[in-house]
């Protein structure tokens, strides 16, 4: 499959998930990681909190202003 963004989430047998999740789900032990799920919404915001190294969840001062979602990271989209 993929270990950047899937080309197709329907296609294949990972359920769009990539990497190590792919795997995972192909073995048969699902994990939530699905945009809009509130813990790893929470995960992301507190890891931007203690301002660690990996960060998916943008500070608002950093999203360009041409993006008109106010969603970031995990978080359901709003458009």
């Amino acid at each position: 499959e993929s270990l950047t963004t899937p080309v197709d989430r329907f296609e294949g047998t990972t359920m769009g998930k990539v990497a190590v999740f792919g795997l995972l789900e192909t073995a048969g032990v699902p994990l939530d990681n699905n945009v809009g799920n509130p813990i790893l919404v929470f995960q992301q915001k507190l890891n931007r909190f203690f301002n660690g190294k990996a960060q998916i969840y943008s500070r608002a001062e950093d999203v360009p202003a041409w993006w008109k979602s106010k969603a970031v990271g995990a978080e359901l989209n709003d458009i």
